[in-house]
C-alpha cells in the first residue's frame, strides 16, 4: 500500500467540455446537460430543470489569485487544464504538495441526473461521469481515480 503525507478528502472536478458527447450513450444525448454561453460570454452548463445556465466561474478557480475570481465570463480556455484534465491534474497536485485527492463529482451534475424519473438515464449519466473519471485517470496514472457513486462497478472495470 502507498504511504500518503497528505490526502485531500474535498475535491471536485469541471466536466470536460466533451464529456457526454464522448460518455453518455448515444440513445439518450438528447437529454444530456449542453454547454451554452452565460451572460457575459463564459462558458456555461444548461441543465435540466433550470433556466438559467450554470456558468463554469467558480467551479475553474484552482491555481488562481482571489482575484481572478469571477463568477461568469469564464471559458474552458480561461480554466485551468487541471480542473478536468488527469495528467494536468497530477502535475497541479504537485505544486500542492498533495499525495491523493478524494474526487466529488459537481453537484450540479448529479443533480440534473438524480433528478430525472428515468431511471435509465440517472443510471447512465452517473455511469458516463464514473467512465470518464476512470479512463481519465487511467490515462494520467498508475492508480485510477475511483469514483464516489457506485464505487464497486467502477472498481470492477479493473485496471
Amino acid at each position: 500500500m502507498a504511504d500518503y503525507d497528505i490526502v485531500d478528502a474535498d475535491c471536485h472536478i469541471l466536466e470536460p467540455p466533451d464529456i457526454w458527447r464522448n460518455w453518455l450513450p448515444k440513445e439518450l444525448q438528447d437529454k444530456a446537460p449542453k454547454l451554452v454561453k452565460d451572460v457575459d460570454g463564459g462558458d456555461a452548463w444548461q441543465f435540466a430543470g433550470f433556466a438559467d445556465p450554470d456558468p463554469i466561474g467558480l467551479v475553474s478557480t484552482p491555481g488562481k489569485p482571489f482575484d481572478e475570481f469571477r463568477w461568469t465570463g469564464v471559458t474552458y480556455d480561461d480554466a485551468r487544464r487541471g480542473c478536468y484534465d488527469g495528467a494536468e491534474r497530477l502535475k497541479d497536485m504537485d505544486i500542492d504538495g498533495v499525495d491523493a485527492e478524494v474526487l466529488f463529482p459537481p453537484q450540479r451534475t448529479v443533480g440534473h441526473f438524480l433528478g430525472d424519473e428515468d431511471d435509465t438515464l440517472v443510471l447512465a449519466g452517473i455511469e458516463a461521469y464514473n467512465n470518464f473519471l476512470w479512463d481519465e485517470s487511467r490515462q494520467a496514472s498508475t492508480t485510477p481515480w475511483t469514483p464516489c457513486a457506485r464505487p464497486r462497478r467502477a472498481a470492477s472495470r479493473g485496471s
